[in-house]
């Protein structure tokens, strides 16, 4: 738990490896190069990085491609996908305040932006909205990977504006 003293702004940064954005041409695929999380906490000198956002495999209709809506300073980079991976995301907003959107339930990336999100990390499925806990029935049936033992994080915030980290390690 990360006591904030209230919601913070810029507490939470989005980054891509090698600062894709800066290279990418947009009209194309969205697939930076993957880097491990110690290469950027070394960069960043951050307290702790967690890859933040799913990316393709080889069964995605794009392999490689970083799926869901990514939008880094406030810069729209790529929209929701339609694959599972891609549909929910993590919004930041100017405040510090965390919201959370989803394809399926009418949000859009023009939404997003209107709201002012200035990063998002893509994810899924939510476990928690506004205090209540999400049936995921219906998720984890479409889900099937999510039965697999792998590393998770867990990113959420109070209504007070602490941020609650939970980081599960290994496949085993």
């Amino acid at each position: 738990r990360v006591k904030t003293g209230g919601f913070r702004p810029g507490i939470v940064g989005k980054h891509f490896a090698d600062d894709y954005e800066k290279t990418w041409v947009p009209g194309t695929t969205f697939v930076p190069p993957r880097k491990p999380v110690a290469e950027f906490a070394a960069r960043l000198q951050a307290p702790f990085v967690v890859n933040a956002d799913a990316w393709g495999t080889d069964t995605a209709p794009v392999p490689g491609e970083i799926t869901g809506l990514q939008i880094k300073d406030g810069v729209l980079y790529h929209d929701f996908s339609d694959w599972y991976k891609g549909r929910e995301s993590l919004g930041i907003l100017p405040t510090g305040q965390f919201r959370l959107y989803n394809a399926q339930l009418g949000d859009t990336a023009q939404t997003a932006l209107d709201d002012g999100v200035t990063d998002t990390f893509s994810f899924g499925p939510a476990l928690v909205k506004d205090g209540a806990a999400v049936d995921l029935t219906s998720v984890l049936a479409e889900w099937a990977d999510m039965s697999l033992m792998r590393p998770r994080t867990i990113l959420g915030q109070t209504s007070t504006g602490d941020v609650l980290v939970i980081l599960v390690e290994g496949d085993n």
